[in-house]
């Protein structure tokens, strides 16, 4: 768990900003400790700063008091093949009842790019909706490889890093 403070907008599982890129990074099962309205700005998964990159990014079952996957500010520098599934946006009301509502992401929609959530609509367009626990490998073993033959095989953006045959979230051999 993640003790929440006061001030600026944080990343429970990762905070990255000034440029910095967190890439290929599965960011499981974060969780802040204060979900008070005191603390709306904590992101469970991922944060997205100033000119920072989010690239090939899993975020699962992460709960945050702005949102459980990743937020991207207007000055990121971009979100792209991410896949946050299962977040939640979690709070304590003012007779201190605790409310979630599925939130897996937050911030600027046109700093995502082929990212794939788990809501009924794309962040933008290029994003895809209505991932399952079907689009991976094995979810209830752990492993969140794309399944082959499933939304998140072979739909990421090219990357200079990987070529456009390569266009897998993660580089895994796909098993049939």
């Amino acid at each position: 768990y993640f003790n929440a403070g006061w001030g600026n907008t944080s990343g429970g599982g990762v905070y990255v900003t000034n440029g910095g890129i967190v890439q290929n990074t599965l960011v499981i099962d974060c969780h802040i400790k204060n979900t008070t309205a005191s603390y709306e700005k904590i992101v469970g998964g991922i944060h997205v700063g100033k000119n920072a990159k989010a690239v090939n990014c899993t975020v699962i079952g992460c709960t945050g008091s702005l949102c459980g996957g990743i937020n991207a500010t207007s000055d990121a520098g971009g979100v792209i093949n991410c896949v946050m599934y299962d977040c939640q946006k979690i709070l304590k009301n003012a007779v201190g009842d605790v409310e979630t509502s599925l939130s897996p992401w937050k911030g600027t929609a046109a700093k995502f790019d082929h990212c794939a959530t788990d809501e009924d609509t794309e962040i933008t367009t290029g994003c895809f909706a209505g991932l399952t626990q079907a689009a991976f490998s094995n979810y209830k073993g752990g492993d969140y490889a794309p399944a082959y033959g499933e939304l998140l095989f072979d739909n990421g953006a090219a990357l200079e890093s990987c070529p456009a045959v390569e266009m897998v979230w993660f580089q895994k051999t796909p098993q049939n």
